[in-house]
């Protein structure tokens, strides 16, 4: 049986709502802490939670978690994301003095993503070390922005999340066509950059159109207005067994 393993947060809307589509899946459903009860067994087991979560119960487990590369955005051609990216260090992007600069932790959330006024405004180093992969980005205004779980090239579900920085999970009609024709195009010419699953969310630039906000593994993504159920479907292929040999695996964590 499929297991669905979560951190114990009942409170947690993501949380409940796969709760439920778990039972209409026919899943088991394990909300744990970080540490698993003794004896705990998944004949297949699906996590999902935050980074620090996923690592520590998949390395009990024994199992891995698929995502996408930290330099998927820069690798990304220009006509999909419609703004200049570079990968870099905290330490040399702390020197960028030319102007504002979108930055964010290349992988999970050690500092906020945002604009920074310049590379001396960025988290110093007894906050966040200087060997952290970072990207830096050209500032744009997003319009709208969507969230796509893609499961081996096919959206499974999807929701707008962002409309001129307000939350805003309602579709509006007059974008979905544009949003299709921009997605029909996109995901043949970059399934090659992405694992068999991922979170990719999409949006729409002030001036310039379509295009590819980020990547990011469907094992820690929220859902926002998501369904479930699809979401699920999506989530089956992230958690693999140990010795799967794959381009997309995260670095599996080191328990003490």
């Amino acid at each position: 049986m499929t297991t669905l393993i979560v951190p114990d947060r009942a409170s947690n809307p993501d949380i409940k709502a796969l709760s439920g589509a778990a039972s209409a899946l026919g899943w088991a459903f394990a909300p744990v802490r970080y540490q698993l009860p003794d004896g705990f067994q998944a004949t297949v087991p699906v996590v999902y939670g935050d980074p620090l979560f996923c690592d520590i119960v998949a390395a009990q487990l024994g199992v891995r978690l698929l995502e996408p590369s930290d330099d998927f955005l820069v690798r990304l051609p220009e006509e999909w994301r419609k703004r200049s990216v570079s990968l870099t260090t905290l330490a040399d992007a702390r020197l960028w003095e030319a102007g504002p600069v979108f930055a964010k932790p290349a992988a999970d959330k050690s500092f906020p993503a945002m604009v920074y006024a310049s590379g001396a405004a960025l988290p110093d180093e007894e906050a966040v070390p200087g060997t952290t992969p970072v990207l830096l980005s050209e500032p744009v205004r997003w319009e709208v922005e969507w969230r796509l779980f893609v499961r081996e090239g096919k959206i499974v579900t999807r929701s707008p999340y962002f409309r001129n920085g307000k939350l805003d999970f309602v579709a509006r009609s007059e974008e979905l066509g544009e949003l299709r024709s921009f997605t029909k195009a996109l995901l043949p010419e970059i399934e090659p950059l992405l694992p068999p699953v991922v979170v990719l969310d999409i949006g729409k630039i002030a001036g310039k159109g379509w295009a590819v906000v980020e990547a990011n593994p469907a094992w820690a993504s929220g859902l926002y207005g998501c369904d479930p159920k699809q979401t699920l479907i999506a989530l089956s292929l992230a958690t693999v067994p140990g010795d799967t040999q794959s381009a997309w695996l995260r670095p599996a964590a080191l328990l003490e």
